[in-house]
């Protein structure tokens, strides 16, 4: 076994090492290669950089700039969610528990990114709704007896508490996809504004309804209104971290969402409502005045000791939901949130994006060899930072990795988008593919990837890196048709009788 893992390790590093591919059969890819990209007539400032492996013999069958560094966009997830499997095992499971101490309750988060997202919500047995959760979270504190919670702390060191990363752009923390992340998440970390015509017609201010209902978040409605022609253009803007002033035209109903400043005290606070509303009274108060905060909560200090307590409710994740919501549907929190955790397994400290780096780094050497990892720049998760680097060659290398991967690989290959679902829902759906293409997308500015798996009718699999950077606005169609151009070149190569000779790297 030592054997087989050590040859395993010295093929993977000869691989990104960046070997020659085989004449014939590997020509051939580099034949469409070039071809493909010379008719895509994109400019030579763009650069491309293209891998592809055929994940049973090890061959290199085509490369593009596979040793130079390129920014992955969101095929940074790839890395992180490889890592999260080889450090907490396929079966992981994430739990948030609703614990009782005395009069009090503590809120213990284990860094799930999921809790409360509608989306997994929507897709359960039974079928629930956020409200519908917070309700069997607050329905737990009545059925233990508690005449009043003196406090509720919310326990979310399992992380640090620097909720956003040093190197987003400004621009970015305003968008969903910028959520800050915490060691209880909540929402995805985003309150959403219903927006609906007033009932009242033509000129008078919108209807607003929260989700997660809190109501204690102001929104004013002062400069938007109901419209009977025209666009839908309403946005918000947090003017404080409880208060949005609400803009535009509301023609039809509409959702507006804006990521939250303290996931971890407003699910504490959004827990607190819903116990107050069952007739128990919390931080001293039985009632609260509609539109004013809860009181009575708080975040457990640094170096506070806890008791164990009684567990009177508890909420699971599997990571197998948090792999699929995370490559598939490209959800940077799940990606964050996965780095932070790697980093607690290891470390047993609050996971930190500086010690997930370091984890990951070790995880890409341990399986790559050294030269892939001092090659590689870690900065987050999700790929939402500049700073991150790979090569391609790199990147196939780990895709090969997991694929031969008999424990992990299942699980990493059944976490990415097919045709016709997350990311790729409006992409390959015309095309004649004969193999099934699992992959992972990828976008920010100036930076377009896609990255996955090519399996054909005989079972034989290859694995691709398509990276593009410096593009420009008016390239992206170029790129994107030059994407689908490649796979399509590889399907057709997979589909087509396999010479009788392969050469395989390292002999």
């Amino acid at each position: 076994m030592a054997r087989t893992r050590s040859l395993a390790l010295i093929v993977l590093a000869a691989l990104v090492a960046g070997l020659v591919p085989a004449r014939g059969f590997a020509q051939s890819f580099g034949d469409d290669i070039d071809r493909l990209l010379q008719a895509s007539r994109l400019p030579k400032e763009v650069r491309l950089g293209v891998a592809i492996i055929d994940v049973e013999s090890g061959q290199v069958l085509g490369s593009a700039r596979g040793d130079e560094a390129f920014i992955p966009a969101s095929n940074q997830k790839l890395l992180t969610t490889g890592a999260a499997l080889v450090t907490l095992g396929p079966d992981f499971v994430f739990r948030t528990e609703v614990v009782v101490d005395g009069d009090r309750v503590i809120l213990r988060g284990s860094g799930d990114p999921a809790l409360g997202d509608p989306e997994l919500l929507s897709r359960g047995q039974p079928r629930r709704t956020v409200g519908d959760l917070l309700d069997v979270m607050a329905l737990a504190a009545t059925r233990a007896g508690l005449s009043g919670v003196r406090e509720i702390v919310v326990d979310d060191r399992i992380f640090d508490r620097q909720l956003v990363h040093p190197s987003w752009l400004r621009e970015h923390l305003t968008q969903t996809y910028g959520a800050p992340v915490a060691g209880v998440n909540f929402h995805e970390n985003v309150i959403t504004l219903y927006l609906s015509p007033s009932r009242e017609g033509a000129g008078a201010p919108p209807r607003v309804r929260r989700q997660p209902d809190a109501d204690w978040v102001e929104v004013d409605t002062s400069k938007s209104r109901t419209v009977k022609e025209g666009s839908n253009d309403a946005y918000a803007v947090r003017v404080t971290p409880t208060r949005f002033q609400l803009t535009g035209q509301v023609r039809t109903e509409q959702a507006v969402s804006h990521p939250i400043d303290h996931p971890a005290l407003m699910t504490g606070r959004l827990l607190a409502a819903r116990i107050q509303a069952g007739g128990i009274p919390v931080g001293g108060e039985t009632s609260r005045p509609a539109g004013r905060e809860p009181v009575g909560v708080r975040l457990a200090d640094p170096l506070e000791t806890l008791p164990a307590g009684t567990t009177i409710a508890a909420v699971t994740t599997s990571l197998h939901d948090v792999l699929k919501r995370c490559n598939a549907d490209s959800e940077n929190l799940y990606a964050e949130a996965l780095m932070k955790r790697v980093a607690h397994a290891v470390t047993g400290e609050p996971g930190t994006w500086e010690s997930g780096a370091a984890v990951m780094r070790m995880i890409v050497s341990e399986r790559l060899g050294p030269a892939a990892a001092a090659s590689t720049t870690i900065i987050d998760g999700s790929g939402l930072a500049r700073e991150n680097t790979l090569t391609p060659a790199t990147l196939a290398a780990w895709l090969v990795s997991m694929a031969r991967d008999t424990r992990l690989g299942p699980a990493f290959m059944a976490s990415l988008a097919t045709p016709g679902e997350g990311t790729l829902k409006t992409r390959f759906n015309d095309s004649r593919l004969r193999g099934q293409l699992a992959a992972k997308s990828g976008y920010i500015k100036g930076v377009r990837s896609l990255s996955g798996y090519v399996t054909g009718e005989s079972g034989r699999r290859i694995a691709f890196v398509i990276l593009f950077n410096d593009l420009q606005p008016g390239h992206h169609a170029a790129a994107g048709k030059l994407t689908n151009d490649l796979v399509a070149a590889i399907d057709r190569r997979i589909a087509a009788p396999r010479p009788q000779e392969q050469a395989k790297v390292g002999g």
